[in-house]
């Protein structure tokens, strides 16, 4: 290996460590890595599907690019290098088939609850490991007054016997007044006043029967708002699953958003990656890929099939990858949430 030495009179930018990407038989910069006050970096890596990204590492005391002896400049160097398509020039050329096809193990859902109103916990009946149903009740707050307000209530909105009267006062005074208007019309007995006053009694009673119908309804919306602040006071399972995490202990005062129980369901399982674009360009949405997934404890690696549910439609711009997430099928509770599996090569 040549030794290395300072181009005269050439120095780097702010940030001195250069990639450079071949692809397709050319060179171009890729990014500008480390600081002035670095002293070398190396790295290279070989990407699977015939892209090579190479990092030249640069030994410089004095932020000077470095090169082989002989004239001819770095571009030289590097065409030299690009076309032996192995690079041993104060480098590692280290191949990763799939290195970038990492990722990680989450649970179909997850969720992290907390209470929407300040009460004081009164019972927490679950436990870290503990399988619950969605609707299951995990942790109960103080209720005493919210309880009585909801009897009261209830009650209040069962009670008929006042519009019920009001009706039966209505349709009998529209009676009277029907018969007055007969008679009237018959014998002229009755005065026009008379039959005129009995209408007025009749409509009034009505008014006031369909008022009653009015509170009634409010009554009954009421009662169920005295329900609905019952029910906020209990912390429900919003879907089958695992408890996790239990924050809740009993008698501490719970306020609004503090997380007291998180769960997860892992019935099925995502198996969320970054990938380089030409990996996730083998992948359709829909599709099957295969995962292999690394075990909690002694138990061997294996590999599960899993369905494409998304791909980013974009690819980042920061990283250069594209996000992935594969739906795996997990009930028998093999595959463990949290664990770094990879993307078996297609």
């Amino acid at each position: 290996m040549q030794s290395l030495r300072p181009i005269p009179g050439r120095r780097l930018p702010d940030r001195h460590f250069m990639r450079f990407s071949l692809f397709r038989g050319r060179a171009r910069p890729w990014s500008w890595l480390g600081r002035p006050d670095e002293k070398e970096s190396a790295a290279s890596e070989l990407g699977p599907y015939g892209r090579c990204r190479t990092e030249v590492k640069i030994t410089s005391a004095a932020g000077i690019i470095q090169r082989p002896g002989g004239s001819g400049g770095a571009r030289r160097w590097l065409d030299s290098a690009r076309r032996g398509f192995g690079l041993f020039l104060s480098a590692v050329l280290i191949t990763l088939p799939l290195a970038a096809a990492s990722g990680l193990i989450e649970p179909l859902q997850q969720a992290t609850l907390a209470s929407t109103v300040v009460g004081r916990i009164q019972r927490v009946l679950v436990k870290e490991g503990d399988v619950v149903k969605a609707g299951q009740v995990l942790v109960e707050l103080e209720q005493d007054l919210e309880s009585l307000e909801v009897e009261r209530r209830r009650l209040v909105a069962e009670n008929k016997s006042e519009i019920e009267i009001a009706r039966e006062r209505a349709a009998l005074l529209e009676k009277e007044w029907q018969a007055t208007a007969k008679l009237r019309e018959a014998t002229r007995s009755v005065s026009q006043e008379e039959l005129d006053k009995k209408q007025i009694e009749y409509k009034l009673a009505r008014a006031e029967a369909a008022q009653l119908e009015v509170r009634e309804q409010i009554e009954v919306l009421e009662y169920k708002i005295a329900q609905s602040q019952l029910d906020r006071r209990l912390i429900r399972a919003p879907n089958d699953g695992v408890i996790t995490r239990v924050h809740a202990q009993p008698g501490e005062i719970s306020e609004v958003r503090q997380p007291l129980v998180a769960m997860v369901n892992a019935s099925s399982c995502y198996f969320v990656a970054n990938l380089e674009p030409a990996v996730a360009g083998r992948l359709k949405t829909g599709g099957t890929a295969r995962v292999r997934i690394d075990t909690v404890g002694s138990g061997s690696p294996f590999e599960a099939t899993g369905t494409v549910d998304s791909m980013s439609p974009v690819v980042d711009s920061a990283s250069g990858l594209r996000r992935v997430k594969i739906l795996l099928p997990n009930r028998d509770g093999r595959i463990t949430p949290g664990v770094v599996s990879k993307l078996v090569d297609p």
